[in-house]
């Protein structure tokens, strides 16, 4: 069994680090009729093209003679996409009639763990470190109006603060500077 667990961008695209594995899936032409896959999306019904990735996904590996066990399922950040998860856990597990299928089924302590952080030189020995789409863009380097999606502003984070945290939740306000954005 194949699993796809597969983000969609806001635009509807897949994310940069799996272009590669897009453009493959599109191209393919011979079939995988032995191939057994499910999919589940993670998305956000808050954008027009809301899991657009994880349905392209679904949709060629049953063109291509797929063997699509379930539906694709759409996590959805707008709501729950814990709940969404869980539950299409729970029918993957039933439909491969697993006795026992918990996410959290071997706790991991956390003390098998050590935080690393890296010195600058470090992370520019290894090629840099990813810094989300303004890189691509060069805003790091010309931040200056007009601002779009395409050229975003780059506001100063002025406020940081944990409003609770529980053992498996965080929740912060972040409050952003944009006096120097023109952003009306």
């Amino acid at each position: 069994l194949n699993v796809f667990i597969v983000a969609t961008y806001a635009d509807g695209k897949a994310p940069d680090d799996v272009v590669g594995f897009d453009n493959w899936l599109r191209k393919r032409k011979d079939t995988f009729s032995d191939l057994n896959f499910v999919v589940f999306g993670l998305g956000d019904s808050a954008y027009l093209e809301f899991n657009e990735f994880a349905k392209l996904v679904d949709r060629r590996f049953h063109q291509l003679g797929g063997n699509r066990k379930m539906p694709v399922c759409l996590g959805d950040g707008a709501h729950n996409i814990e709940a969404d998860f869980r539950n299409w856990q729970a029918s993957l597990c039933e439909l491969y009639e697993f006795t026992e299928c918990k996410v959290d089924a071997l706790p991991t302590p956390s003390d098998e763990y050590e935080v690393i952080h890296p010195t600058a030189s470090e992370i520019k020995s290894l090629g840099g470190a990813f810094t989300g789409e303004p890189e691509h863009l060069n805003s790091y380097l010309f931040n200056a109006p007009a601002f779009s999606s395409n050229n975003p502003f780059l506001a100063p984070v002025i406020l940081n603060s944990e409003i609770y945290n529980c053992s498996d939740r965080s929740c912060r306000l972040i409050e952003l500077d944009f006096n120097k954005s023109d952003i009306k």
